[in-house]
């Protein structure tokens, strides 16, 4: 969001109290997270060892995300709370995390001693705007030189450490709790992304540096609270709430689709771009497009559910597929209590 209104400031007044869509990618990386933050607090460094463990994390609401050990939640009706889901600490999540903790080790290991930890530090920026604070992941603090934030991405669409909106505006939190800190470094582990540079990469920032965004920061910040702020278009409408509504959203969809169509009717086929940098180009705006129609999808099939009628739309039964969390535990509760035999 951070990237959004720093250069959309209506986008805040346009969203209102609405938040945006929770998905099931988003609550497993909230179970990553949550296994990160238990294992920094218990100076773990292990994360095979919490393998099959299980989480419980709540779609909305500002309840602490769940860890059982291995089976105990999976087989526990208790558990079953409506709006919560269930998220196995598997082979993928603890590669990823295992990633995470690896490089938080390797920072740690090259800082001078009395470094402080930090696990999912609020850092509270009031004092630059009201609405401003985030909440970091892992945090290393020398008593005097440098700070090191490092964040983990657990999804698989690309986000960049350099030129990153949120991750400058948790240093310059960073900068303000730590007075005496002469930089500050931010760091995204992103290990279910490729990326040219890597899976984990950095960008560090002087505290010249820092105040300079800091004042970019109130500007834009001011700028969210002016009547009728500006509504601009771009990637950072990728995980708006509002934009199936947004009117420089669509006047964007718009100018996008003249650019190939033009006024003729639509064709049969999709027009081919001519060059590699019109590839370029178009793909740009490929998931922001995927989004748009997904959050359109979702709000007609939220009316449906609500009994509102959309025409040409209705709801189908679907079906689902069940699965046990821990079969070996199933079994073995199976076995015990009835005593059948293996």
């Amino acid at each position: 969001s951070s990237h959004r209104w720093m250069n959309c400031p209506g986008s805040i007044a346009l969203i209102g109290d609405e938040s945006s869509t929770t998905n099931k990618a988003a609550m497993l990386g909230t179970a990553a997270h949550k296994l990160i933050e238990i294992m920094i607090i218990a100076d773990q460094h292990e994360a095979r060892d919490y393998a099959g463990g299980v989480f419980l994390v709540k779609a909305a609401g500002d309840e602490e995300t769940e860890f059982y050990a291995s089976g105990v939640a999976a087989l526990d009706p208790e558990n079953a709370r409506p709006g919560w889901f269930m998220f196995v600490a598997d082979e993928k999540m603890i590669e990823g995390v295992q990633q995470t903790i690896d490089e938080v080790d390797r920072v740690h290991f090259g800082m001078c001693e009395g470094t402080e930890v930090f696990s999912e530090r609020f850092l509270d920026m009031s004092w630059l705007d009201s609405r401003l604070g985030g909440t970091a992941d892992v945090t290393l603090v020398e008593p005097f030189g440098k700070a090191v934030l490092v964040d983990h991405k657990n999804g698989y669409v690309l986000v960049e450490a350099k030129d990153n909106d949120q991750l400058k505006q948790y240093a310059v939190g960073i900068a303000y709790e730590h007075p005496d800190c002469e930089e500050v470094t931010v760091t995204i582990s992103q290990p279910n992304a490729p990326h040219a540079e890597g899976l984990i990469r950095s960008e560090t920032f002087s505290i010249d540096e820092l105040r300079l965004y800091e004042i970019r920061m109130k500007e834009a910040a001011d700028a969210t609270s002016k009547p009728n702020a500006l509504l601009r278009a771009g990637d950072w409408c990728l995980w708006c709430p509002a934009k199936t509504r947004c009117p420089a959203f669509d006047e964007m969809i718009k100018e996008q689709a003249q650019a190939d169509f033009a006024e003729d009717e639509p064709p049969l086929q999709l027009p081919t771009p001519v060059s590699t940098e019109e590839l370029a180009h178009k793909m740009e705006w490929v998931p922001v497009i995927e989004a748009w129609v997904g959050r359109i999808k979702a709000d007609i099939q939220r009316e449906l559910e609500n009994g509102n009628e959309v025409p040409g739309w209705k709801l189908v039964r679907g079906r689902s597929k069940r699965r046990w969390l821990s079969v070996d535990a199933v079994e073995q509760k199976i076995v015990g209590e009835i005593g059948i035999d293996d």
